[in-house]
């Protein structure tokens, strides 16, 4: 799963039962709380979703359900540079080795997570990218998930999508009662892994929390996989 959860403005507790409504294996999530107490924040929403931590930098955090083995964690913030953008989160991606059990298989099926939230500015988002490919494209089995700030074509976006394929994904970005998406901004991209199944899950658009304020901008995506060559009309995992 992927989600922009814009900044938890709709509180804790309503983003949390989202997550556990959806039951991800794997939860790569964008703008989580920053400043003083962001770690703990961000802590007591994965334990609220009933998920663990795994790592988090600069608003980006990989969360795993109990029982996922996960091993070599890295965490990486981008250089921060004067931009008409300077209000915006400071950039970073975070990555681990992700064991999860897969029915039918006689091991796990373990694949590098690398959880990203680009730039908003077209050339230090092709930076954020070459950094990204720069450390990871020597994996045989990996995927890159987040709020890519890039429409397909993006030359960012591009970069990646020549690396890895590009999961189709409907629009997801504004969301929002009585707003509907236009956007294709958040992204999922893999490599050595078979996309089984695809949902950007719609009504979270209407949904609120706290105060009466929406849970957020982007639409939550949810993608289900299995190895390669797996065959797509099985039971997904």
């Amino acid at each position: 799963m992927t989600w922009n959860v814009w900044g938890l403005r709709a509180g804790t507790a309503a983003v949390a039962a989202e997550l556990r409504r959806a039951r991800p294996d794997v939860a790569c999530l964008q703008e989580c709380p920053r400043g003083p107490l962001a770690g703990w924040r961000t802590r007591r929403l994965a334990r609220a979703a009933g998920l663990r931590l795994v790592r988090r930098a600069a608003g980006v955090a990989l969360l795993v359900a109990p029982g996922v083995v996960t091993g070599d964690a890295e965490s990486h913030r981008e250089p921060r540079r004067r931009s008409r953008w300077w209000w915006a989160y400071p950039r970073a991606w975070v990555s681990a080795r992700v064991a999860t059990s897969a029915p039918g298989e006689p091991g796990p099926l373990t694949t590098r997570v690398v959880v990203v939230h680009l730039d908003v500015d077209a050339a230090a988002r092709e930076r954020n990218v070459a950094r990204i490919l720069g450390r990871h494209d020597g994996e045989q089995r990996w995927l890159v998930a987040g709020d890519l700030n890039a429409r397909p074509g993006d030359p960012a976006r591009a970069a990646l999508a020549g690396v890895l394929d590009d999961v189709g994904i409907a629009p997801t970005y504004p969301a929002g009662p009585g707003r509907t998406p236009r956007a294709r901004i958040d992204g999922v991209l893999v490599r050595g892994l078979t996309v089984r199944a695809v949902e950007v899950v719609a009504d979270v658009g209407d949904l609120r929390g706290r105060r009466g304020r929406q849970l957020s901008d982007h639409l939550p995506v949810v993608v289900t996989l299995g190895p390669q060559g797996d065959d797509p009309a099985g039971e997904p995992r």
